[in-house]
């Protein structure tokens, strides 16, 4: 979850550079080490072929032949 955090114009510097530490260290634990990052990557590409509803020769959807073992209103 990330949250927002703003300076304010109306603290204290000593609050503001305390609040500036406390945002670094929090930077710091919640980042993995960095084979942890390299682990975690995963291809975006996705391989396998998306299914496309059939159409007709008219451009409407094509409908199944319920006869058949085949599903025709599918095409990949």
């Amino acid at each position: 979850m990330t949250q927002s955090f703003a300076f304010s114009p109306h603290a204290s510097q000593e609050v503001n550079e305390n609040f500036v530490r406390f945002l670094q260290q929090k930077n710091e634990q919640d980042t993995p080490p960095a084979e942890e990052k390299e682990a975690e990557v995963k291809p975006m590409i996705n391989l396998k072929p998306k299914r496309q509803r059939a159409r007709s020769e008219e451009g409407k959807f094509a409908a199944d032949n319920p006869e058949t073992p085949q599903n025709e209103a599918w095409q990949e």
